[in-house]
This record gives structure tokens, C-alpha cells and sequence, in this order.
């Protein structure tokens, strides 16, 4: 397993990575423009390694600016991005980032499973995704 912290620190936006899977935490608030470039520049870098994005959010969502590049980066490399959240404005971004082209799909916050699942991420990281969660989730409340 490979853990990377590549993190800001605040209750917005938290990420880091994990054998090639990006764990990301995103509070209410959405990413502030900074935040939202770190963890692209990170995908970007990481393109060819990226095996997708497991991602918890509180209510905070990208906002079109923020999809559009999600999108570009997908473009060139694609991976699947599943999405733990019971908001309605988090389901409506995931909605525009598939109409980007974006592999997005929403789960129920309790539905971890079935987002590793559709990630295709094996039994036996599993657990390493799970707490890269936890402590992700930790950090923004």
C-alpha cells in the first residue's frame, strides 16, 4: 500500500492518496479555488497512476469552473469518481460532471461498500481505503 498526504488543512477540502486511488473529504463550504487547483495539479500528475477517486462530501460540491477541469484531467486519463453524500446539491454536480463525460456516480454516505464496488478497488485494500476515509472525513467534520 502507498499513502500519500497531499492535503490542505482546513474543513473544506482534504484529500490524499492511496495505491492509486484519490480519498477525498469535502466539507459544506465548497473548495476554495487553491484547494480545488491541489488536488487537480495532484490528479494531473498522478494521470496515468490514478485509479479513481472515492470521495465523502458534507454538502460542499465543485462548481462549474471546478467540473470543467475535473472533466479535462478525466479526458486524458479516465477514472471513476463515486461519491458518498445524501445532499441534493452534490447528487446535481455528479449529475453535470456525467454530462461531461466524467465516470461520477452518488452512494448513500453508509454505502462504502458499494462505491469500492464500482471503483473495481480489490478486497484487500480495501481497509487502507476505508481509514483514508475516516481520517479524511475526520478532518472536515
Amino acid at each position: 500500500m502507498t499513502t500519500t498526504e497531499l492535503a490542505s488543512s482546513d474543513d473544506t477540502l482534504t484529500f490524499e492518496e492511496v495505491s492509486g486511488y484519490f480519498v477525498v473529504a469535502q466539507g459544506q463550504r465548497p473548495a476554495t479555488a487553491t484547494q480545488w487547483a491541489e488536488l487537480c495539479g495532484a490528479l494531473a500528475r498522478a494521470r496515468q497512476q490514478v485509479r479513481g477517486l472515492l470521495v465523502y462530501s458534507a454538502g460542499g460540491a465543485p462548481d462549474v469552473h471546478q467540473r470543467s477541469e475535473l472533466a479535462r484531467i478525466h479526458q486524458r486519463s479516465p477514472f471513476r469518481v463515486a461519491v458518498l453524500s445524501d445532499s441534493a446539491v452534490v447528487r446535481g454536480a455528479i449529475t453535470a460532471l456525467r454530462w461531461l463525460d466524467v465516470e461520477a456516480k452518488s452512494f448513500p454516505p453508509n454505502d462504502g461498500d458499494l462505491a469500492l464496488d464500482w471503483l473495481f478497488a480489490p478486497e484487500n485494500e480495501r481497509g487502507d481505503l476505508q481509514r483514508a476515509l475516516e481520517r479524511q472525513m475526520a478532518k472536515v467534520g
